[in-house]
C-alpha cells in the first residue's frame, strides 16, 4: 500500500538564510538552543524540515525532511505513471541519497541504507504532488557547546547539495542525464518483474527458468 503522507505540520518558518542566520547566531551557545531550529525552512528548490532536534551531542542524530514537487524536480513521467512505479522510484530516490551521501564524503548526514529489495520504504515517498525524504544529521558541537559555524556550513553546503543530488531531474549536465536513465530502468525493471509476477499467479506456474540456465541436478550425471 503506498503511504498517504499528511501535510507538514508546520508552517513555512523562513528561508535557508534565515536558519543558517540562526545557526550562526548559536555559535558557543548551549546545546539546547539547536532547538530553535526546529521547523520548515524553503531552501528554493525543496522544503527542509527539522522535525526533531537530539537531546545532547551523543543522542541519537536530529531527524529531518526534504520535500519538492515532482514537476519543479523534473522527476520523468514514467515515474509517476503508477503505484508500481512510484514505489519504484521512491526507492531509487532512498538509493541515491545514500550514494550522494558517500560521496560527499560526510559522516553528519545518514539515511536508512536500503536492501537488494526493490520495497516500499518509510523513508523515501513518490506521490503524484510530492517527493518526501527523511533522514538524520548529526548537529555539531564542541561538548555540549554548539558549533553554530560549522552548523551553518552543513546545512548551506552538504545538506543541501546531497538533497539535490538525489532530487535534481532538470539539469542536463551528463551526470544527470545518466542519473534519470538510471532512475526509468530501475522503474522498468520493477514493473517488469510486477507483471511476471502476475503471469505466475494467473498461471499457476512455480518460476521463471532463463534460456541455457544451469539448473541443479541429482549428480553429475544426472
Amino acid at each position: 500500500m503506498t503511504p498517504r503522507y499528511e501535510a507538514p505540520s508546520r508552517s513555512i518558518t523562513g528561508t535557508d538564510a534565515n536558519l543558517l542566520d540562526q545557526l550562526r547566531h548559536a555559535d558557543g551557545r548551549p546545546y539546547g538552543f539547536y532547538k530553535n531550529a526546529l521547523g520548515a525552512w524553503d531552501y528554493g528548490d525543496f522544503t527542509l524540515a527539522i522535525d526533531h532536534v537530539q537531546a545532547d551531542p551523543y543522542a541519537p542524530p536530529s531527524s529531518l525532511r526534504a520535500w519538492a514537487r515532482p514537476e519543479a524536480m523534473g522527476l520523468p513521467d514514467a515515474a509517476l505513471a503508477s503505484s508500481d512505479a512510484r514505489l519504484a522510484a521512491a526507492d531509487f530516490i532512498a538509493r541515491s541519497f545514500d550514494e550522494a551521501i558517500r560521496a560527499r564524503g560526510t559522516r553528519d548526514v545518514t539515511i536508512a541504507r536500503a536492501g537488494a529489495l526493490i520495497l516500499q520504504r518509510s523513508y523515501a515517498t513518490v506521490l503524484p504532488d510530492r517527493v518526501e525524504v527523511r533522514f538524520q544529521v548529526k548537529l555539531p558541537a564542541r561538548g555540549r557547546t554548539i558549533l553554530g559555524r560549522s552548523a551553518a556550513r552543513l546545512f548551506d553546503v552538504d545538506v543541501p547539495n546531497i538533497v539535490m543530488d538525489c532530487f535534481d531531474y532538470v539539469s542536463e549536465d551528463p551526470a544527470t542525464t545518466r542519473k534519470r536513465s538510471r532512475l526509468l530502468a530501475h522503474v522498468a525493471a520493477y514493473e517488469d518483474y510486477r507483471a511476471l509476477q502476475s503471469i505466475l499467479e494467473e498461471r499457476g506456474w512455480v518460476s521463471f527458468v532463463a534460456d541455457e540456465a544451469m539448473l541443479a541436478r541429482r549428480s553429475g550425471v544426472s
